[in-house]
């Protein structure tokens, strides 16, 4: 799964009605709510994106939107707290209002929501792929009763040969949860198919901002620091075929040493570059696709990226 969210809503009334009849976004609207929640930041306009993409926005990059009886936010790097200890002028602005925060990240199989009344928190969980729940308080949401009660376990094995049994310590895959989160507070889903009743997210269009701390090292300034403390990595190449038993064979190729003087983001950087990720180099053997074969990051770190088709 590669869901991410960062999501914060302050409501009147229910959010997926809201969207259902949100016809246009009021760009000065939008930027006014962004300037009162990033105060003392530099806010820019900026292209404008549709809700379904729009969940978890680049750095520096926030979407926005006004409309009568709702605003929405995606894009909180500029918050100091999150969940249950969002900021007061945050809260400030949810005052008589339902105030929602969502925040899922893929790579840490990691969710954490809090739900707000009137400034009084009502439900907030946090849930990551190793520690399991490191936040619980309130009673739970309605939608999590089936989650608990074991009705959506993450049963890897049924997809993947030797996959084993699940590795997270909750009794379902903490983006599933997060996923249907979304469903039930927002009325839409960010990965996975639209129920009848679901809002469309491609029809909400949002306002774009550049959001940046003045204060802060600027994204060029953050990349070339990141250039100068690369250390340099080795790129192995591995094609795919598939063996007669129907698993894919994972076969090394040959290896070459990462570039240090550009940006595995830049423009121009091979795109395979861009996708790939860490194995050891030292294999020497074909690998089988699902065996129970750890894949462990090496120190530094061994980049590999995938050639050919399983065909």
């Amino acid at each position: 799964m590669g869901a991410k969210t960062e999501l914060l809503v302050f409501a009147d009334a229910d959010i997926a009605d809201a969207l259902r009849r949100c016809e246009a976004c009021d760009p000065a609207a939008a930027e006014a709510l962004v300037r009162r929640l990033a105060p003392g930041w530099d806010v820019e306009l900026a292209d404008g994106e549709v809700l379904g993409e729009a969940t978890y926005p680049p750095a520096d990059t926030v979407y926005a939107l006004s409309i009568p009886g709702l605003d929405l936010v995606c894009g909180l790097r500029f918050l100091r707290g999150g969940a249950s200890s969002l900021p007061e002028h945050v809260l400030a602005e949810g005052v008589g209002r339902r105030v929602v925060y969502h925040r899922m990240h893929s790579g840490t199989d990691s969710v954490e929501l809090a739900l707000w009344d009137d400034e009084a928190l009502v439900r907030a969980i946090g849930i990551d792929g190793v520690n399991g729940v490191v936040e619980d308080v309130g009673d739970p949401l309605p939608f999590e009763a089936p989650f608990w009660a074991g009705e959506h376990p993450h049963e890897p094995e049924k997809f993947i040969v030797d996959a084993g049994p699940s590795p997270f310590p909750t009794p379902f895959h903490p983006l599933d949860f997060g996923n249907e989160a979304v469903r039930a507070l927002f009325g839409f889903i960010v990965e996975g198919r639209r129920l009848p009743g679901d809002v469309d997210p491609s029809t909400v269009h949002l306002q774009g901002f550049r959001v940046t701390d003045p204060e802060a090292p600027t994204l060029a300034e953050r990349q070339a620091r990141m250039r100068e403390s690369a250390v340099p990595m080795t790129l192995t190449s591995y094609r795919m075929e598939k063996a007669p038993d129907g698993r894919i064979l994972m076969i090394p190729g040959l290896s070459s040493t990462w570039p240090t003087t550009s940006d595995p983001g830049e423009p121009g950087t091979p795109p395979h570059h861009r996708r790939s990720r860490s194995v050891p180099s030292t294999a020497s053997t074909p690998l089988i696709a699902g065996s129970a074969r750890p894949m462990v990051r090496a120190t530094p770190p061994n980049l590999v990226s995938y050639h050919g088709d399983c065909s």
